[in-house]
């Protein structure tokens, strides 16, 4: 793989986010056609992020200090390991992520309120605005929810 963009995300009828990309590969015999796509809230500037990772057997062969053509052999010969691999090492491949997409939440949101609260069925995401004097800061917190 070569690259990954035009990211386009949206939801199916069951509510579910899809993501469509245009990935462009090294070739019509390129197999490392796998990428790594992150939903995340990132500062400063408060956005919800989408960030991509591709590129996955040079990154990973990277970590790992081997030759890519290895993490080619092995993706080939035993995906169980390569997969638990990629998942070993997410958090490092994370750093290769490229930021595809941004929503500024507070801009997009026309939110004047110091606090906001984005929600799902077990986790509540709380961010506060602070401000003294002439200075101004965001904290967030994740709040477990229950639900009857």
């Amino acid at each position: 793989m070569n690259g990954i963009s035009n990211i386009k995300l949206g939801f199916n009828k069951k509510a579910e986010v899809t993501v469509i990309a245009d990935v462009d590969m090294k070739g019509e015999d390129d197999i490392d056609s796998l990428f790594l796509c992150f939903f995340t809230i990132l500062n400063p500037e408060l956005r919800l992020s989408v960030l991509t990772t591709g590129c996955l057997n040079d990154h990973l062969a990277t970590i790992l200090g081997i030759p890519s053509t290895s993490v080619l052999e092995m993706m080939k010969t035993n995906p169980e390991m390569y997969s638990g691999s990629i998942q070993q090492h997410t958090e490092q491949l994370l750093e290769y992520g490229i930021e595809q997409n941004k929503i500024i939440i507070f801009k997009r949101l026309g939110i004047t309120s110091p606090t906001v609260r984005l929600r799902n069925k077990s986790n509540r995401l709380m961010f506060h605005r602070y401000k003294s004097h002439s200075r101004l800061w965001w904290t967030s917190a994740s709040v477990g929810t229950t639900q009857n």
